[in-house]
C-alpha cells in the first residue's frame, strides 16, 4: 500500500498535468469525481488514437496491413460514445466527426506507418517510480532505423516543437518506466478543412532521455 494518499491510488502523467495547469481543475476531476464532458477534439483525437492502435495491432498479431480495419474501430469508438451521450454536448455530428477522424487516420497510415515497425500499443504499465505507483499507456513501442523507441501521438492543432519533446516530463517518465532511452512524439495536425490523407501534415520530433532525465522525473513525481 502506497504512504501517500492519492485519490486513485496512484498517479498518471494526466494527473500530474492537470494538476501542474489547474489544480482546482484536478480537485474537481480526481478528488469530488465530476463528470467529464468530452469536446469534439477529444472525441476526434480518441477515435484516431483507437483507430492507429486498432491498425497496428492488427500487425503486431501477424495479419495485413489494412487501412479500413482502423476504420472500423474507430466506427465502434464512436458508437460507443455515443451510447454514452458524448455527441449531446457538442455540435458536431456522428458523420462529422468520422469525416474528420478518417482523413487524419489515413494521413497518419500514409505518412507514418512505414517509419516504424510496431511492437506493443497502447501498452499498460504499472509500476512504482520511487515509492510512487504510477499507471501509464503508452501510445507505441516500436522499432526504426536507429533502434528501439516510445511514441506519444497527439491529434493537435499544431505540432509539438523539437524544444517541447526535448523537455517532455512525460516522455521522460515513460523513458524511466520502460527503460527505453529513445523518445518521441508524433504530431497529426488537425486541419481546418476537409483535405485528402495525404495533405494532412504530420511531425515527427524525437529526443534521447539519460539517467539523469530518468532520475529527475522520479524525484518530480
Amino acid at each position: 500500500m502506497s504512504k501517500y494518499n492519492l485519490p486513485k491510488g496512484y498517479l498518471s502523467y494526466s494527473q500530474i498535468n492537470k494538476y501542474l495547469t489547474c489544480a482546482r481543475d484536478y480537485e474537481y476531476a480526481y478528488v469530488h469525481g465530476t463528470p467529464y464532458v468530452s469536446p469534439f477534439v477529444a472525441i476526434l483525437g480518441n477515435a484516431v488514437h483507437e483507430g492507429v492502435a486498432g491498425y497496428l495491432q492488427e500487425i503486431i498479431d501477424g495479419g495485413a496491413a489494412d487501412v479500413s480495419h482502423g476504420i472500423d474501430v474507430m466506427e465502434d469508438y464512436v458508437d460507443k460514445r455515443v451510447e454514452e451521450g458524448d455527441f449531446e454536448n457538442i455540435k458536431e455530428s456522428v458523420d462529422q466527426t468520422l469525416t474528420w477522424a478518417s482523413i487524419c487516420y489515413q494521413g497518419w497510415v500514409q505518412q507514418v506507418a512505414a517509419k516504424f515497425k510496431p511492437k506493443r500499443v497502447e501498452w499498460e504499465i504499472k509500476k512504482d517510480l520511487g515509492d510512487v505507483p504510477f499507471l501509464a499507456y503508452i501510445d507505441l513501442q516500436a522499432e526504426d532505423a536507429d533502434g528501439e523507441i516510445v511514441l506519444d501521438q497527439k491529434i493537435t492543432g499544431r505540432a509539438k516543437t523539437q524544444s517541447f519533446v526535448n523537455s517532455s516530463l512525460q516522455l521522460s517518465i515513460y523513458s524511466a518506466l520502460t527503460g527505453i532511452s529513445r523518445v518521441g512524439i508524433i504530431s497529426v495536425i488537425r486541419p481546418t478543412k476537409i483535405v485528402k490523407p495525404s495533405d494532412i501534415k504530420v511531425i515527427i520530433n524525437t529526443s534521447t532521455r539519460t539517467d539523469r532525465d530518468r532520475n529527475h522525473a522520479i524525484s518530480v513525481v
